[in-house]
């Protein structure tokens, strides 16, 4: 972190629970550690910020017989700990906790000071686009949660054990109704598929669209100052919020982070028939481009499209252009078409070197669920450059979500992509030691959103999501998220 300049925000080892700081000898032994880890990180370059503890103040709201433990944890986080914290280290900001209000207690988790945690997604049952209703200063929790790669399943469940409601799959499930979930959300945007092995494919999409429309709607608004999801990896192989499963295999969200917290990037806002294609410029120079905007049908016959130079001052956004989808056609016309706006990076020597060339986002207009996407002729083509496995991929009509499979150990150069009528997409690999081309050939698999065969109709799907809602302890939760959060 201190190389590469990643800014680390260090919690103290307490989280989502009571302690007993009234306790003498526990807090003695509370103070050494606090001297210990201090003494630790304190000169570290990366260490931008110290904070008390993990959702504890917030869940003291609800220890009513537990008022001993109410006052000490006020007493230590507000109190004890920074006085101890200041003896070591009297440069890096500290904070209480995380959610922090002005107060104990005081506006915890307002969007208007602080920071916050947002989960109405996922608990709340609270629907995929609930995020756009919020604007925070900071969000420094908030995720969605998918199945780990199948490589990694089958490292803990044979083929008989496939199957969301089996014993085995569901021990290595530590979310409670986790597996619900997961399809209750998958439903929302998609038809609930017939193969096992398709939910681990939809569920990464969810979560990928659930994270990265959160936030670039959040970079759009520049009121938020930034965001943190949970979670980066794994300590097991689970189902779970990471981005990496326990064997490091990446999920679609660690594919498409690389795009939506790319210094120079863009985003598509929809509300009601106004699109706004938005660019941001993270980078402290002035950043300029062109932004390639088209809508085109899924069989590949333009119906707009028109190219724009963009230029943004360092560190802001800016609404590159604004759009009345009423002008690209009738609703029968945009039910079958694709809005793509291309962002090329026209100074690259003023971007961070984590930027890609070109950022490409798309939107269709409805989901995917509600949509004909057409079936389609796709092909892969592999060859051999020195060590890399290179990928081409092409289809004669739209792709929604392509996404490639290998037995290889190592990370695609990006994966879970839509591709355009009659596109040639390359994609690389870096090949296992001693893998043969020939071997390699016959060592993939892809998917793609209308390739997946539904399990039963629409109006099972839907049964579905209502009968999950309705069970009490679902039902407690969505109220409590839409009302009381």
């Amino acid at each position: 972190c201190d190389r590469y300049g990643i800014l680390v925000w260090q919690d103290f080892a307490f989280a989502c629970q009571a302690y007993p700081f009234f306790d003498d000898e526990f807090l003695q032994n509370v103070k050494e550690e606090v001297k210990y880890v201090a003494n630790r990180l304190a000169d570290r370059a990366c260490l931008a910020l110290w904070c008390g503890n993990n959702e504890i103040e917030a869940m003291t709201a609800g220890w009513a017989l537990r008022r001993k433990f109410v006052k000490w944890t006020k007493t230590f986080f507000y109190d004890i700990l920074p006085v101890e914290l200041k003896k070591y280290d009297d440069v890096t900001p500290y904070i209480e906790g995380s959610p922090v209000g002005t107060k104990f207690l005081k506006n915890v988790g307002s969007d208007n000071v602080g920071d916050v945690h947002l989960w109405a997604v996922w608990h709340g049952f609270q629907p995929l686009a609930y995020y756009k209703t919020r604007n925070p200063r900071f969000c420094s929790e908030f995720g969605f949660e998918s199945m780990p790669d199948l490589k990694t399943i089958a490292k803990f469940a044979s083929e008989a054990d496939f199957d969301l409601s089996s014993e085995v799959f569901s021990s290595h499930q530590k979310c409670r109704g986790g597996n619900e979930k997961m399809k209750f959300y998958i439903a929302e945007r998609y038809r609930l598929p017939k193969r096992f092995e398709d939910y681990v494919y939809l569920s990464q999409l969810c979560q990928s669209l659930c994270v990265g429309e959160a936030t670039e709607h959040w970079r759009a608004t520049e009121r938020c100052n930034g965001s943190l999801y949970w979670q980066f990896n794994d300590c097991w192989p689970t189902c779970s919020w990471s981005g990496l499963d326990y064997y490091k295999n990446y999920k679609a969200v660690q594919y498409e982070a690389k795009k939506f917290f790319a210094p120079f990037s863009l985003a598509i806002e929809k509300e009601k028939n106004d699109v706004k294609a938005v660019v941001f410029n993270d980078n402290i120079a002035m950043q300029k481009g062109v932004l390639d905007v088209k809508v085109e049908t899924f069989d590949g016959k333009e119906l707009f499209s028109e190219q724009i130079p963009v230029e943004v001052e360092g560190c802001s956004t800016c609404v590159a252009k604004q759009y009345d989808v009423r002008k690209f056609g009738g609703k029968k016309a945009l039910k079958n078409a694709v809005f793509v706006a291309t962002l090329t990076c026209e100074n690259p020597q003023n971007v961070a070197e984590c930027q890609p060339e070109t950022i490409r986002k798309t939107m269709l207009f409805g989901k995917e669920k509600n949509l004909k996407l057409p079936k389609a002729n796709v092909t892969v083509d592999v060859h051999r450059e020195g060590n890399k496995a290179i990928y081409t991929i092409k289809s004669d009509v739209f792709v929604r979500k392509f996404a490639l499979f290998t037995k290889q150990n190592s990370p695609l150069s990006d994966n879970y992509f839509d591709v355009l009528p009659n596109e040639t997409v390359r994609i690389s690999q870096t090949m296992d030691e001693g893998c043969a081309l020939e071997v390699l050939k016959n060592d993939f698999e892809f998917k793609h959103v209308a390739a997946i065969a539904p399990k039963s109709s629409k109006f099972a799907d839907s049964f579905f999501r209502f009968k999950t809602l309705l069970s009490t302890w679902n039902l407690l939760n969505y109220v409590w998220y839409k009302f009381f959060m």
